[in-house]
């Protein structure tokens, strides 16, 4: 049984040993979760253990099952309880209430973990870094917090990546590189509805002045020899515009 009161992957834990920030924000989450969660999960253990071992009322036959409704899909019971009496399936049915109930509960869990982690972030000047995370989303561009590749888990390797969603976004995506003069190009699996695609991601380091472009909207000519991040939102301008092209202003 899962235990909502400490939760956390080990790349999760190797992060909060990198981030102080991440740990209290993590530590906080967990605390939330086993002070209002954690009680209604053991209630729901509870109510299982006593449907698992109480008495069914005579009532409940133990020689013939229940009457199933095949007229709707509501009625027609899973294949492994087809062959009960009426007294075991009804434990059966209430097991299953109870196990649905829990797994609510849990998805509050998860919830909770979440929406604390985003407001302990909101507190802060730093940008927590957790591994996955969206910290801004256009229509149809996405910035994640993510490895750069070989530096797994190291402070070192954390980074922004701008993920284009659509082969629209993907193509514009390429200009602006090009016109930003930044070379660094991943291929990520990125999400847009229930379609996944392996999409070429340009990369950025995690830092404050990426910041401005990444969340701001802020577009940064690169100097003489220099190169800059582009703005996800300067990119679905353009889109709009043309999309054959990229340039810094209009």
């Amino acid at each position: 049984m899962n235990d909502p009161e400490r939760f956390g992957s080990e790349p999760e834990t190797r992060a909060r040993r990198m981030n102080p920030l991440l740990d209290a924000a993590y530590e906080k989450a967990e605390d939330v979760v086993a002070e209002y969660v954690a009680p209604l999960v053991a209630y729901f253990n509870r109510l299982e253990e006593e449907v698992d071992h109480m008495p069914i009322a005579e009532r409940f036959s133990r020689e013939h099952g229940p009457n199933f409704d095949f007229s709707t899909s509501e009625g027609i019971p899973h294949p492994s309880l087809m062959d009960l009496n009426e007294a075991d399936y009804k434990r059966a049915q209430l097991k299953s209430g109870v196990e649905k109930a829990r797994s609510r509960a849990m998805v509050v869990a998860g919830l909770i973990k979440s929406l604390v982690l985003d407001i302990e972030a909101t507190k802060q000047d730093e940008i927590i870094f957790v591994p996955g995370k969206v910290i801004r989303e256009t229509e149809n561009f996405r910035v994640v917090m993510g490895w750069k590749p070989g530096l797994e888990e190291e402070a070192e390797g954390r980074r922004f990546f701008i993920e284009p969603k659509t082969d629209e976004a993907e193509k514009i995506l390429t200009l602006a590189v090009k016109a930003h003069r930044i070379a660094n190009i991943n291929a990520r699996e990125v999400a847009n509805g229930e379609d996944i695609t392996a999409r070429q991601c340009l990369r950025a380091d995690y830092s404050e002045y990426n910041l401005l472009p990444l969340l701001l909207g802020k577009v940064i000519v690169p100097k003489e020899g220099k190169d800059s991040v582009p703005s996800p939102d300067r990119m679905e301008e353009c889109l709009k515009l043309h999309p054959n092209e990229y340039t810094f202003s209009d």
